[in-house]
């Protein structure tokens, strides 16, 4: 069975601000960073972070903070 991921990053603005945004889901989590890390290479943002979360991460996530 595959297995979705759901991608969240977080970038560095030009004022040094840092924003997350959550992508849409992906079945290719390493594909998806090495993608990212390309696509922010020559931009003004930096690309900070990036993490993949299962569903049962994103559970376990819901319960802790509920």
């Amino acid at each position: 069975m595959l297995e979705a991921f759901f991608v969240t990053i977080w970038l560095e603005t030009q004022e040094g601000q840092l924003r997350s945004y959550r992508l849409k889901p992906t079945r290719e989590c390493e594909r998806t960073v090495e993608q990212l890390f390309l696509k922010f290479k020559d931009r003004p943002q930096k690309l900070i972070a990036v993490k993949c979360d299962t569903i049962e991460t994103m559970k376990q996530k819901k319960e802790m903070f509920d």
